[in-house]
């Protein structure tokens, strides 16, 4: 997929959800997913660098959490990590979503819980924005999922490689983005 490509799926999917959702709002969504998934991605990288397989996550033990959240301050379950969203289909709906962001925050360490506070807000309690009943709110997260899913986190190409154990980054420039009240 070129960038182009990835730009118009972009667009067209906001076209879809401009009816439900006001311009402004759509990067909450896309944005908080898009920083969902690289939390889950570095918890499944910080998984294999261990010698660790994605199967390993849903048998995980109160330690295996407990090294996870020394490590990287947050365990995201196994139904909770995006992969298991994507592969999901139809099964992944809005209800699933609200209560994995509420997991990943109770979850939290204390260091982080400041650091990611309201960050996932469009994705805990804002997804009824989506659509006027359940169906298409389902419809809506899945196509948002189908979306973030094709960015690929590391390209250079598509200009979306970024340092997010940068302090400053978590402290600014992520809830920046993600308030609507705020322009960068």
């Amino acid at each position: 997929m070129t960038k182009q490509d990835l730009a118009a799926r972009i667009w067209a999917t906001a076209n879809e959800l401009r009816k439900n959702i006001k311009a402004s709002e759509y990067k909450d969504y896309i944005l908080g997913f898009m920083f969902y998934k690289y939390l889950c991605d570095k918890e499944l990288d910080t998984l294999h660098d261990a010698g660790g397989e994605l199967e390993d996550i849903k048998d995980a033990t109160e330690n295996t959490e407990a090294l996870f959240r020394d490590k990287l301050g947050y365990f995201i379950r196994y139904d909770d990590l995006f992969c298991v969203w994507k592969e999901a289909g139809v099964a992944l709906g809005a209800k699933e979503v609200s209560e994995a962001i509420e997991r990943f925050y109770l979850g939290l360490d204390d260091e982080r819980r400041k650091v990611f506070s309201d960050i996932f807000s469009a994705l805990q309690s804002g997804l009824t924005k989506l659509g006027a009943d359940a169906g298409s709110r389902d419809k809506a997260v899945r196509d948002i999922v189908d979306l973030v899913h094709l960015i690929p986190p590391t390209s250079r190409d598509y200009d979306v490689l970024v340092d997010i154990d940068n302090s400053s980054f978590n402290d600014s420039l992520i809830p920046a983005f993600l308030t609507s009240d705020r322009k960068l």
